[in-house]
């Protein structure tokens, strides 16, 4: 094979058709295994450019030779004979002087020494000591010298690397590949074809927050498969939109390999199991939740672990969508998921109850049975006088008699539904004063310092992110007096309100209950963006600290979800819930619906709420809007829901309608802040 066949080029190619070749050979070959394919490419590279560079040279040092007598010969009396012999035609000059100006431009290149070319082999050497995950230090070291050689040399260096970071991206830190970015000064437009530019922007460039620091713990031989295999399982479990598909071998092959300090492993082990069967092993699943440590991992674990009792069917957890809406590391396809075997496991739940409700009325049934079937003999004449009596009185007192029918047997069935019905009632009147939170990452960042970061989450804003550690120092003082440590005592010792803006943002307040002097304000834009956080002194907090615009609403809404179409048990539970949130005018309004009224309400409980702006009143006017239909929702002075004004109880005032026709309707959305503010 020629050199040319080497590169996949012919002889007459010109530089930057063998310096294309050579990266597009480069890319199919891996250097940690086929050192020996890269030095034959090598080889032939090097030799082309020193045929190349020969070549100009040669055609160089001859149109100069050609020039210089016709410089001398104008120094001597013009001599008509020799100069019509001159060789040199017009043309022919242009072409000359045009080349010497082309290579007057680009200096002759000349062939990598061989002291130059042994980057490929040092580089091979460092990737063979299996050490080089996080070794962001070892890399600087390897590629800084050849950097500040030659342009050839550095040529060098930066495709390889920018290669290798294109095939080998999983094996490597965040914190080293963007330092061999920053070294190489490599950007997406530096790779050629569209898939390249986007392995660099979503992976290379990306950060993923893996731990690579307990490779040392791992066979040196199976390093690079165990890294590999966990980065696709981060894939699946992390990254929206995810194409990686993983076998239950490639999981076996991890669980062998795995070291008990990667929790990156075992959270994603963890989620696996839980979506990926339909009958989860419930002790695999805690027994991988109780290894993670990290304080990253805190909140979702704590999540998963009551996912994964209620999962289990078991009785008295606190999970629903919100909650799993909550996680922080897992994508919208998992969380998706989650809810669906949620969803499926609430319902195989309720079949059983149902079914083990009919077997136990029909024992009962039979039991009757059999005791109005065993009397002696000796009873029969009392048995024949009451049926004479109750004959003799009429049909319509055995119309009364309780006997065994379809419709009881519904009622038994309905025994587990009033159950967990219950159970979920006094949860919320135990938790109505933590309805809603912030985003706890930011908690986490204020007390327990875990690093903040837009790609970490992109509910946070620019603005928030450049001015939360000035907020963060310039409180540091009142920081030290919280004494703080953790997510769970955060939320023991504090309280939250939320009230709407005129311009349709919803504004938090957080207040603690061992140091009062202070407070803080943080702003939630209608994209359910963080974009503000803010100290606050006492005097400058609302009067209402109990009860927010919002978090008024948000109780009222959540009501019409969680009893939709059950307008029986919605009015059982308001007789607990409503004095939260209700006065006793919105809630006689409420108690006199009909089932119409009720499912015609119902429908607005999905939109974001809109504040008016009305001047003839001290109370606040909210709106709701579905199908070209208002909801008007008026809060007296301590944010309780005082009346409602719509078609469906016939009360809608054209003030309120004239002032609903400035709402963009088409710009109503569905509530943003209903799970999580951020």
């Amino acid at each position: 094979m020629t050199i040319y066949q080497v590169l996949g080029i012919t002889e007459e190619a010109s530089i930057d058709e063998v310096r294309a070749a050579y990266s597009k050979k480069l890319k199919d070959i891996d250097m940690s295994k086929n050192i020996e394919d890269y030095r034959e490419l090598r080889e032939a590279y090097n030799k082309i450019l020193k045929i190349l560079n020969k070549r100009e040279t040669y055609l160089y040092q001859e149109v100069t030779t050609l020039k210089k007598p016709n410089v001398t010969v104008q120094k001597k009396t013009p001599n008509i004979e020799n100069s019509s012999k001159t060789p040199l035609t017009k043309s022919t000059d242009k072409k000359i002087t045009t080349l010497i100006e082309k290579k007057q431009e680009r200096p002759i290149e000349a062939p990598v020494e061989t002291h130059q070319t042994d980057f490929p082999e040092q580089l091979a050497k460092f990737i063979l000591n299996k050490t080089f995950y996080n070794d962001t230090t070892g890399w600087t070291f390897l590629i800084s010298p050849y950097l500040n050689g030659t342009n050839e040399t550095r040529e060098i260096v930066v495709t390889t690397i920018k290669v290798y970071l294109l095939r080998n991206h999983k094996l490597l830190d965040d914190r080293t590949r963007l330092e061999l970015i920053h070294l190489c000064k490599i950007t997406e437009e530096d790779y050629d074809t569209g898939e390249d530019k986007r392995i660099f922007r979503e992976k290379i460039k990306k950060e993923n927050f893996l731990n690579y620091d307990f490779f040392d713990k791992i066979s040196k031989d199976f390093r690079n498969q165990y890294f590999k295999g966990r980065y696709q399982l981060h894939e699946f479990i992390q990254v929206d939109d995810s194409e990686e598909v993983i076998l239950q071998t490639d999981i076996n092959d991890l669980k062998q390999l795995s070291v008990p300090d990667d929790d990156d492993l075992f959270y994603f082990f963890s989620l696996y199991e839980l979506i990926d069967s339909s009958s989860p092993n419930f002790s695999e699943v805690r027994k991988n939740l109780n290894t993670i440590k990290q304080d990253k991992y805190r909140h979702d674990v704590e999540v998963l672990s009551t996912y994964t009792t209620a999962l289990e069917g078991k009785k008295h957890h606190n999970i629903n969508k919100s909650s799993v809406d909550s996680l922080s590391w897992a994508s919208e396809n998992i969380k998706i998921k989650l809810v669906n075997q949620l969803n499926k496991a609430t319902l195989a739940k309720e079949k059983v109850e149902k079914k083990q409700s009919r077997v136990v009325k029909k024992k009962s049934l039979k039991n009757i049975g059999e005791k109005e079937h065993s009397f002696s003999l000796k009873k029969i004449p009392y048995f024949i006088f009451g049926l004479l009596i109750l004959l003799s009185v009429g049909s319509s007192i055995l119309e009364e008699i309780p006997f065994p029918s379809s419709d009881n047997e519904e009622l038994i069935d309905n025994g587990s539904d009033d159950q967990s019905n219950a159970e979920m009632l006094e949860y919320k009147i135990e938790n109505r004063k933590n309805n809603l939170n912030l985003n706890y990452q930011i908690y986490d960042y204020l007390f327990v310092d875990t690093p903040i970061s837009k790609e970490n989450n992109p509910s946070f804003s620019d603005e928030l992110i450049t001015s939360i550690e000035k907020f963060k120092e310039d409180n540091k003082t009142a920081f030290e007096k919280l004494n703080i440590n953790s997510i769970d005592e955060m939320r023991k010792k504090s309280h939250e309100v939320h009230y709407f803006t005129e311009d349709n943002q919803l504004i938090s307040y957080t207040t603690f209950t061992d140091y009062t002097d202070f407070s803080i304000k943080t702003t939630v834009d209608k994209d359910n963006v963080i974009t503000k956080m803010e100290a606050v002194k006492p005097e400058y907090l609302p009067k209402n600290m109990t009860l927010g615009t919002y978090d008024t609403v948000k109780f009222f809404k959540e009501e019409l979800v969680s009893n939709y179409d059950r307008l029986d048990r919605y009015l059982s539970n308001l007789s607990e819930l409503h004095e939260t949130y209700l006065t006793e005018n919105a809630y006689d309004m409420l108690q006199e619906m009909d089932e119409d009224m009720y499912n015609s309400l119902s429908k607005f409980s999905f939109n974001a709420p809109i504040l008016l702006n009305t001047t003839d009143s001290d109370n606040e006017i909210l709106a709701l809007y579905y199908d070209k239909q208002f909801l008007f929702i008026e809060l007296n002075q301590e944010n309780k829901i005082e009346t409602f004004y719509s078609e469906i109880f016939e009360n809608m005032p054209e003030e309120l309608l004239k002032q609903a026709e400035k709402i963009d309707t088409d710009q109503i959305d569905y509530d943003p802040w209903q799970f999580q503010l951020g």
